[in-house]
């Protein structure tokens, strides 16, 4: 438990690695502002409070966001549509509403957004991403490349 100190997040961090460490609150719009270079973060397994910030959209070189059982809520942001994303990871939260349709413009390898409240389907233009070979949604909702349903 604790705080991360901007400082660290700035100049040339490539990966991100705070699993499991029970950090709680809303995620600082700081951390992902100055850093350019993440091309991997995974913050599972904490006590975040809100939802992810749309400034994740900057970086253009992140290519795995995991976020699983964090506790985060609200709407999936759609600018994460504008990033290099292969891994995204967002199973066991509290996100509403529906999948942005940019995320079909990722070129996704695993997508997880099972144990969440989002509504309505995962679209086939996100199902014909050529690179996507792993899926899993929650069952009441209709994705029909989902490996697994839960």
């Amino acid at each position: 438990s604790g705080v991360v100190p901007s400082y660290l997040l700035k100049g040339t961090l490539r990966n991100l690695d705070l699993q499991g460490n029970l950090l709680g609150g809303q995620l600082p719009l700081s951390w992902f502002a100055s850093a350019s270079s993440l091309m991997t973060v995974n913050l599972s397994q904490n006590r975040f409070d809100g939802g992810l910030p749309s400034t994740l959209g900057a970086l253009s070189k992140l290519v795995t966001f995991i976020a699983s059982g964090c506790g985060l809520s609200g709407t999936l942001p759609s600018e994460l549509g504008n990033t290099r994303l292969e891994i995204l990871e967002l199973d066991n939260n509290e996100f509403v509403g529906t999948v942005p349709s940019s995320y079909s413009r990722l070129p996704l390898f695993q997508f997880s957004i099972e144990s969440n409240m989002i509504s309505g389907d995962v679209s086939s233009s996100i199902c014909a991403i050529p690179t996507l070979e792993f899926a899993t949604a929650d069952c009441r909702i209709q994705c029909p490349c989902c490996s697994q349903c839960f």
